[in-house]
């Protein structure tokens, strides 16, 4: 069975793996949000959050990011390699993000226990809530230092996608996801970033990833698609011979479509 499900992967891989690109991106830039609101008000509302990372039984965002990743580059290598890194941070985020999800809920109980009224001359009682009062305190010391090393791990994913991109070149789904997102790119990476993104995965040609796009859409019948991102292409290198002759064959069809 398993052998099976692992060939039915490796069929879809260019799929999954444009996938896993896109769910990283958005788990970044959701992570980013919530941390910027833990910074604000030193606090997180647990049911967002936890709707976000998910359970055994009701997956969330990450959760499921984790697990992609995990089917797809968990492979025995004998070097390390970027893509086992990057699993391997991803494990890590998820780990690290599921205690954080705990000492939410661990604080919020702790509100609702001490906004209840008791009588305060119960010594035992007021014991308890002391109790309680230094074991929050200490959870509320770690949980800074768990989303710093959440945050520090994302940025270094961040790094490590950036470098596995070169290797995907050849995969329209994931180019064409890289050319047609620049906003959240830029989310990520910051303004400018999508540019120098675009020319690293195609050692300074930027016409090829709007020419791989354009091939795409022509395989897939979007005729007037393929020649918006031909003419792009052309607007980079005009003198490019391949994507020059690509770009009549596109305008015939669109022509007679």
């Amino acid at each position: 069975m398993a052998q099976k499900e692992n060939l039915w992967l490796e069929e879809r891989k260019d799929e999954f793996l444009r996938d896993a690109i896109q769910q990283f991106f958005s788990a970044y830039w959701d992570f980013k949000k919530e941390y910027q609101q833990f910074k604000k008000e030193g606090k997180i509302k647990f049911s967002h959050f936890a709707q976000w990372v998910g359970t055994e039984d009701n997956k969330g965002p990450l959760w499921n990011l984790k697990d992609l990743i995990h089917n797809l580059l968990d492979r025995p290598h004998q070097f390390l390699t970027h893509e086992i890194a990057f699993e391997r941070a991803i494990h890590l985020i998820f780990h690290q993000l599921m205690s954080f999800k705990e000492h939410i809920y661990v604080l919020e109980q702790y509100e609702n226990i001490v906004r209840k009224k008791f009588e305060g001359k119960d010594e035992e009682l007021s014991g308890a809530l002391g109790d309680f009062k230094k074991l929050m305190a200490k959870v509320r010391e770690e949980m800074p230092g768990e989303i710093e090393s959440a945050k520090e791990l994302f940025e270094t994913s961040a790094k490590l996608i950036k470098l596995m991109l070169p290797s995907y070149k050849e995969n329209k789904l994931v180019v064409r996801y890289i050319v047609e997102n620049k906003e959240l790119i830029e989310k990520v990476y910051g303004k400018g970033e999508w540019d120098k993104m675009l020319e690293f995965i195609f050692h300074n040609k930027k016409e090829e990833a709007y020419y791989t796009t354009a091939m795409w859409y022509f395989e897939n019948g979007d005729y007037n698609k393929s020649k918006i991102y031909t003419k792009e292409a052309l607007k980079v290198n005009p003198d490019n011979k391949k994507i020059e002759d690509f770009s009549k064959k596109v305008s015939v069809l669109f022509a007679e479509k």
